[in-house]
């Protein structure tokens, strides 16, 4: 006759935390909360496991220390929907002739989150003017220091003009498609083509910082 086996308090608990950790995993990546995001970007383990993968992959073998990879192929759960719209809005710095090729580059994943392309682009094109307008004058200052670091109190005058242009362009983008839906766009259409090495100093105090406060006190 076969016996069932007896699950100890310890067993017990291990699976619940199983269990648990399956399910988080399981919820589509826009879905996951800034504190889950944080917490798994700094846990220890995560972090290993996630320059393990990286290096098995074959695309880097010498990392440098104190950095670690978020694949967004592999983790795009881990990033946050600013970082996403930053690089969005980046890929559209590029001449006019070229804008309705970058363009082109959404068209699948915008209809698939069921958003209208001719909406879309005109709800985002005006806040990447001003946000690359931005990261041009800091490319220009950095250019003019030549190396040895641009003025520090202009810099960080622009580097808060970029962070509120990023945050009011996903704002406008979330207030007008709906959060959910436009999230949805981001983590499927920009989070796989990113990998970001971040520092492993972050700390989850640090992330769970509302990006607009960020942009006015870092």
């Amino acid at each position: 006759m076969l016996r069932r086996p007896i699950l100890t308090l310890t067993t017990s608990i291990i699976l619940t935390a199983v269990l648990a950790s399956a399910q988080t995993t399981a919820k589509p990546p826009w879905s996951w909360t800034d504190d889950e995001r944080a917490r798994e970007r700094v846990d220890p383990q995560a972090r290993r496991d996630r320059l393990a993968a990286y290096k098995s992959s074959g695309r880097v073998r010498n990392a440098a220390p104190g950095f670690t990879p978020i694949d967004g192929k592999r983790n795009p759960e881990l990033f946050y929907p600013h970082e996403l719209m930053d690089e969005l809005l980046r890929h559209l710095d590029v001449p006019v002739a070229q804008l309705a090729r970058q363009r082109e580059d959404y068209r699948k994943e915008i209809e698939v989150a069921g958003l209208d392309y001719d909406s879309f682009w005109r709800t985002i094109e005006p806040h990447a003017t001003t946000f690359n307008a931005v990261w041009r004058q800091m490319g220009e200052l950095q250019r003019l220091s030549r190396g040895h670091g641009p003025e520090q109190s202009q810099w960080k005058e622009l580097a808060q003009e970029l962070c509120i242009a990023r945050v009011t362009a996903l704002a406008t983008a979330q207030s007008r498609f709906g959060v959910e839906r436009f999230n949805r766009f981001l983590y499927a259409a920009i989070a796989p083509r990113l990998t970001y090495w971040v520092s492993d100093e972050e700390n989850a105090q640090s992330l769970r910082r509302p990006e607009r406060e960020r942009c006015v006190h870092d």
